[in-house]
């Protein structure tokens, strides 16, 4: 593992343990308080003990014996809860919240007044409430519970209870030590667990790097495959695989200059390959006619999208080819097959194959006719516009038109093969090299050795143009539109 990577791990585990370090402190801290807590409040609770049994004499007192009752319970109060206790103020009501006893610490009136002032358990009946004051830098816990003889509710207790701070500062110091010893755990903890962490993502590495390079070589075949089949198709219609290779070329620079997404690229790519697979299902008689095809027969060529979207269908990854293989004889005027889709409704793969595989029918030769000059190529596109093709898409290749005519239209298979190597390194890397290293096997066999025939000139690349070649293959219509 380089120098670079394992600081960034490190670092990454880092931030991981001061994140846990924080997340397991808080918790700490929150269940220690909750302690504390339980702790003031069981404390509190056990000083009013035996009042219960004080109120209950209270309550069957009769009339002449009340006043008497009443004092002698604010006696036992004031003895044994706050003068001896730590409650400064205690009140009791009875079941309809009347005041029963008072009792307060004559030195702590201002804390009662305080209290009176701003803070004020409410009366919830039968549940016990508490909660916290801070008066003056002390705390106190002010408490409301239900006086009970057995299940029955005598009367109702409210007191406000003084917490010892010399007991609240060693309670303090005992959550610090809790809080400060979970976070000493964590970072230990990382500590003894970050070299095996670093040992086991160095071998997961490895492995991943494995990993890439076996999918990296299966994608590499699975190109060169498809780059055979397409070839294959081609020449057997054409008996030439230079058409697919130049339409790719073109397909590729085109999708660049409209700045398309690169996994946009690649199913271009594989559909220009691949964009007459379904020829495969159309008989020989057909598809090889050195006259015109009459209408059933231009109907069963028709066939062929369908025959390829149903092979294509079956491979998962060759569904991003499929917007070229189904579409690449849509019309945007909505005239075009199999689904008479219009403009926007035709994937953008296919409108910008479409404008590339019908300049490469007309500037090619066939054996029924010389290759259009690029003048003359331009014009019947442009003839196309809005009815053929898309205007923007269009608009785009008439920049690139003039250079991709230069120094692809008269390159012969060996030089498109290289080229196109060279191109598909940018989308389909090989194996432990990246772009300029060797393209799909099966596109340029002696592309290893030998001279090159690409420069690379700010990112475009210049062809050498080779003499023309006659492409031994018959088209079955001279109509390039339906090509």
């Amino acid at each position: 593992m380089d120098r670079k990577l394992r600081r960034k791990i490190v670092g990454r585990l880092l931030a991981v343990t001061v994140a846990l370090a924080a997340v397991a402190g808080g918790a700490a801290f929150f269940l220690e308080r909750r302690a504390i807590d339980d702790r003031i409040l069981l404390l509190a609770l056990g000083e009013t003990e035996g009042l219960a049994a004080h109120v209950e004499g209270l309550a069957t007192s009769g009339p002449a014996e009340l006043e008497q009752a009443r004092a002698d319970l604010t006696a036992h109060v004031l003895a044994e809860h706050i003068t001896e206790g730590h409650f400064v103020v205690i009140e009791i009501y009875d079941l309809a919240h009347r005041k029963l006893v008072e009792a307060m610490h004559p030195a702590y009136a201002e804390v009662e007044r305080e209290v009176d002032a701003r803070h004020h358990v409410e009366r919830p009946g039968e549940r016990l409430v508490h909660t916290w004051l801070s008066i003056g830098g002390v705390s106190y816990v002010q408490v409301f519970a239900p006086l009970k003889a057995g299940p029955r509710t005598l009367a109702y207790f409210e007191g406000t209870f003084r917490v010892d701070p010399d007991a609240m500062r060693r309670m303090d110091r005992e959550l610090a030590w809790s809080v400060l010893l979970v976070v000493l755990v964590v970072f230990a903890t990382a500590a003894v667990l970050s070299p095996i962490l670093l040992r086991l993502n160095g071998d997961l590495l490895r492995a991943n790097d494995d990993l890439l390079r076996l999918s990296g070589d299966l994608a590499h075949a699975n190109m060169g495959m498809l780059a055979a089949l397409g070839s294959a198709v081609a020449r057997r219609d054409r008996g030439t695989g230079a058409h697919n290779y130049r339409v790719t070329i073109y397909a590729i620079h085109l999708a660049e200059a409209l700045r398309l997404p690169d996994d946009t690229i690649r199913g271009i790519i594989k559909g220009a390959f691949l964009h007459d697979i379904g020829k495969l299902g159309v008989a020989d008689a057909i598809l090889r006619k050195p006259t015109q095809l009459t209408p059933e027969e231009r109907d069963l060529m028709k066939a062929h999208v369908r025959y390829g979207v149903q092979i294509l269908g079956k491979f998962e990854w060759l569904h991003d080819a499929l917007d070229v293989v189904r579409c690449h004889h849509e019309r945007v005027d909505g005239s075009g097959y199999p689904a008479g889709l219009r403009g926007a409704q035709i994937p953008v793969a296919a409108r910008v194959f479409m404008v590339v595989d019908v300049f490469d029918a007309l500037t090619s030769r066939r054996s029924y006719k010389a290759p259009a000059s690029l003048e003359e190529t331009m014009g019947i596109l442009e003839e196309g516009r809005g009815r053929s093709f898309d205007p923007e898409v269009l608009e785009a290749f008439a920049g690139l038109a003039p250079e991709l005519h230069r120094t692809v239209s008269g390159a012969d298979e060996r030089q498109l093969a290289r080229a196109l190597d060279r191109l598909l390194a940018r989308y389909f890397p090989a194996p432990g090299g990246g772009a300029g290293g060797r393209g799909p096997p099966g596109l340029s066999p002696e592309s290893a050795v030998g001279e090159t025939d690409l420069d690379y000139l700010s990112g475009s690349w210049v062809l050498e143009r080779a003499p023309e070649e006659s492409e031994r293959g018959r088209d079955p219509s001279p109509d390039p539109f339906q090509a």
